[in-house]
């Protein structure tokens, strides 16, 4: 017999533990009774029948390390099926300017060119996309930047809304929302299913963070687009945080419930800011450390807890997860939508799959205007999984974090086939202990064991 190499161990009690185990998706409690038979089995010795069919139905235990493979790999032939199915978004960028400088903002001056894509570069994206999308399956575009919804930008913004309204296609933007106010008048509820929109906090802190050219604050001309924008649009806000900012999260939170926005189509979440390429930024905070601060938050302020989400916190969302759906996530093979079937079409008629990298043509993965023509770049990115990264194949968190991130890899490493190791284990320890009497509650109706 053999014991998984993905059962992941934590203390959260004096006498009692929590085993997880990605591959299956199994998480129960477990007592240190039981941990001494699966060192037995480790070990070859015999265990009693139930015991050991108990393990084997929860995925703790395998035949052999080939029957674990073949699960792993069965696993993973379900991921690429239904990634196949899915519909794909589109990113669209028509301009790289943008009307903020935000202090940290990894899209440098050389990138900001006041040049917005022309009817002609605009007209192959559509026919592009045509040829690239699912047949059976309805894409979204996605507008990004630079900022899309500047003024200025609005011929260019109306071109694509109008084309996706006449195809019945989705829209998302992804926006600074110093202008969102204007456009609010503009964007058709029937086709923008949802805008993004980062604040940082409260005015005092986001207009440290968050400034026009000549240092001025932008909070204010947000929040009302934001109001206005509520009114037809589901808003999605983004807060980046980091060591600057992230003691505001309580009395930001306040903030948004005195606006009434969580009763509205509203959501909200929490990102850290990240260094990438040059970034000079120096507030950065390694994830785990900043969960560390929401959790004391979430058990302080029950107002943090009722606005912001957890969602892309390895570790944390899982277990919320767990918590609201009964389920886990399924096993992670690749980190992101870089390494799956993101494409990113520019002004310039460049495509690219990450976003970290839009607009250096050194990563370019090939050209769609005039035409189409993919370069050696592309497959390099979709077959970056944990299968092709040599130090993840045989990481007991591999499918926890799918390798990292591409970009970070790109950048410490120089290679897209190096891993970029996050302590995914860490974030996991923290979300199990403070989720813990939650999980137990679950695990005593017997919803999760």
């Amino acid at each position: 017999m053999y014991v998984s190499r993905y059962n992941l161990l934590f203390d959260v009690r004096k006498d009692e533990k929590v085993i997880f185990n990605p591959l299956s998706g199994a998480m129960d409690i477990i007592y240190e009774n039981e941990i001494k038979e699966l060192e037995k089995i480790k070990t070859g010795k015999k265990v009693k029948k139930e015991v050991l069919e108990k393990f084997i139905s929860r995925g703790y235990v395998f035949e052999s390390k080939e029957d674990e493979d073949k699960e792993l790999h069965r696993i993973y032939k379900k991921f690429e099926d239904a990634m196949k199915e899915r519909g794909e978004r589109f990113i669209l960028i028509q301009t790289y300017d943008c009307n903020l400088r935000c202090t940290y903002c990894y899209q440098d001056e050389s990138m900001r060119d006041p040049s917005i894509m022309n009817e002609k570069v605009l007209s192959k994206f559509f026919e592009t996309v045509e040829d690239l999308k699912n047949k059976n399956t309805v894409p979204c575009i996605s507008l990004f930047g630079g900022e899309p919804l500047m003024k200025r930008n609005e011929k260019a913004v109306k071109s694509a809304m109008n084309y996706c309204k006449q195809k019945d296609w989705e829209m998302l933007a992804s926006t600074n929302g110093v202008e969102l106010e204007y456009y609010s008048n503009i964007l058709d509820s029937d086709v923008f299913k949802q805008i993004q929109v980062t604040v940082d906090g409260t005015k005092e802190y986001h207009d440290k963070r968050r400034v026009f050219p000549d240092g001025s604050g932008s909070f204010d001309k947000i929040v009302k687009g934001i109001d206005k924008t509520l009114e037809k649009i589901p808003v999605v806000l983004r807060v980046n945080v980091d060591k600057e900012n992230i003691e505001n999260l309580p009395k930001f939170a306040d903030f948004i419930i005195e606006k009434g926005w969580e009763d509205k189509n509203f959501h909200a979440y929490i990102s850290p800011v990240k260094s990438v390429f040059g970034m000079n930024y120096s507030f950065c905070l390694p994830d785990y450390k900043i969960l560390e601060n929401l959790f004391e938050y979430l058990d302080k302020y029950p107002q943090v807890e009722k606005v912001f989400s957890l969602e892309g916190w390895q570790g944390a969302d899982s277990i919320s997860r767990l918590l609201k759906k009964g389920e886990l996530f399924p096993p992670q093979f690749k980190n992101c939508e870089a390494n799956i079937d993101m494409l990113a079409f520019d002004l310039y008629g460049d495509v690219y799959t990450c976003l970290e990298l839009v607009g250096r043509k050194e990563f370019s993965i090939g050209k769609f205007y005039p035409e189409l023509n993919f370069n050696e770049n592309l497959k390099k990115w979709r077959n970056r999984s944990i299968f092709t990264i040599p130090e993840c194949r045989e990481c007991n968190v591999n499918i926890l974090c799918g390798g990292g991130c591409a970009a970070l890899a790109l950048e410490e490493k120089g290679s897209l086939y190096s891993n970029y190791c996050k302590p995914v284990k860490k974030a996991l320890e923290l979300s199990i202990s403070h989720y813990f009497p939650k999980l137990k509650a679950l695990g005593e109706k017997n919803e999760i064991s």
